[in-house]
């Protein structure tokens, strides 16, 4: 079992994520403003062994199945 951990939008993601999570996370956080900066943080659990990313929001970044790539899922695509 693999325990999660948070931190703050704009701080270092955990150095053990992979190229393409560290990407989509520098990405996800590109077009914040100040105060949904000031506001939200990211929440980091395991699947199955892979890494979730969710933001305060919802917005969710999965691990791809190559460690360059990751997965976005849009908080606006949920039903």
């Amino acid at each position: 079992m693999r325990i999660g951990t948070r931190w703050p939008i704009g701080a270092p993601a955990p150095a053990h994520l992979t190229p393409g999570m560290h990407q989509a996370i520098r990405q996800a956080e590109t077009g914040l403003d100040d105060a949904q900066r000031a506001r939200w943080g990211w929440t980091l659990t395991w699947l199955e062994g892979f890494p979730v990313v969710t933001r305060d929001d919802g917005l969710r970044i999965r691990q791809a199945r190559t460690p360059d790539e990751a997965i976005v899922d849009d908080v606006d695509d949920e039903i």
